[in-house]
């Protein structure tokens, strides 16, 4: 007889994980959790008591995730080959509903990786390593399916030559590197960099509602460093803020945060890069 979900929460629980409930309706946490300790087995009991269906997520508190997404036209299987072989060794690997992949590492002593949500790093693939990110895990089912375990539940030391890579390809997108554009009715050359192209893309991406709080924190420190005055990095945010969504009946609905956490969220951003470039200023 197959294990109750809140059988196997306790379980991640026990070694340390940090679980939170998931309505099996899309990718919504059913808790408050950003920034709070881990949940008890007292409250695991209580919630998966009420709402048995629940999916299980895991926090990347310990560990992080490469998340290979294959949904809405986005194949980052594709883009697997970017890493090289000898960078991933065999870990703990998850299939997603949608034909995606989940890469579980633990975080080595000394983790570095900056910023520690790096979305898009490759064509449909993601770094999740945010204390306040986290993946759906195992055995949970969702209405797209169910998440399937390529292996026994043991996660692999990520190599620092992993995470070394990594922060070279996140940095080099982040230079101004060289290329024109040309207008194929012009002389007119058009300075075009990958850091600024990149940036567009998400700023104009559409994005599931389990990383909202991430997102905008993650789009917020990136559009400080730009340098753009506050009211304009605030009017964009409000604009990806409107491109959040939730698939309900195979239709994607709007489902943006609520004016005060986008605030909150903006605000702790705000304070935290004035705070570290305290000497250099904006």
């Amino acid at each position: 007889m197959s294990k109750k979900m809140v059988e196997i929460a306790l379980e991640f629980a026990r070694r340390g994980y940090y679980v939170i409930p998931i309505a099996p309706d899309g990718k919504k946490p059913c808790i408050n959790f950003a920034d709070k300790p881990a949940m008890s087995s007292a409250q695991i009991v209580e919630h998966w008591g009420l709402h048995p269906n629940d999916m299980i997520a895991l926090r990347t508190v310990n560990h992080f995730v490469i998340d290979v997404d294959k949904h809405n036209g986005v194949d980052g299987t594709k883009a697997l080959d970017s890493i090289p072989k000898d960078l991933l060794p065999p870990t703990y690997t998850e299939f997603t509903p949608t034909g995606g992949i989940h890469f579980l590492y633990k975080k080595p002593e000394n983790f570095s990786l900056k910023p520690l949500q790096m979305i898009g790093l490759f064509d449909g693939i993601d770094i999740k390593a945010h204390p306040n990110s986290y993946a759906i895990v195992a055995p949970s089912v969702s209405v797209k399916g169910k998440y399937v375990a390529g292996q026994p539940f043991k996660l692999t030391t990520a190599p620092l030559a992993l995470i070394d890579y990594l922060q070279e390809i996140h940095d080099k997108k982040e230079q101004i590197s060289g290329g024109t554009l040309r207008d194929g009715n012009s002389n007119d050359k058009f300075a075009a960099t990958s850091w600024t192209g990149n940036l567009i893309n998400e700023l104009a991406a559409s994005y599931e509602v389990g990383s909202r709080n991430d997102t905008i924190a993650y789009l917020t420190g990136k559009l400080l460093r730009t340098g753009a005055d506050l009211d304009s990095i605030a009017t964009l945010l409000e604009f990806v803020n409107k491109r959040f969504y939730r698939e309900i009946g195979g239709r994607k609905v709007p489902a943006p945060l609520d004016e005060r956490e986008l605030s909150k969220t903006f605000n702790s951003i705000l304070q935290r890069e004035l705070s570290k470039n305290a000497k250099d200023g904006f």
